[in-house]
């Protein structure tokens, strides 16, 4: 399984979703505080594991600057 996290950061939250690239299903997906992030990107890497993180250039991109390399996983 190949399993990727999407974070779409906004000012106050940021859209989290969770997809398997082999089955192309959506696992889960979620709005969070931006300081939820990491707890629940942890979550999914302690549930299954995470092949990959996907971050967006949008609105909120800097804010989520802050999780710095603390977003990147060692397998």
């Amino acid at each position: 399984m190949s399993r990727l996290a999407g974070v779409d950061p906004g000012r106050s939250k940021c859209g989290l979703v969770l997809v398997d690239t082999e089955s192309l299903q959506v696992l889960s997906g979620a709005v969070v505080i931006c300081e939820q992030v990491l707890d629940r990107l942890s979550d999914w890497q302690v549930a299954g594991g995470l092949d990959g993180i996907v971050l967006g250039d949008g609105t909120g991109r800097h804010g989520c600057r802050s999780c710095g390399p603390s977003l990147l996983f060692s397998r």
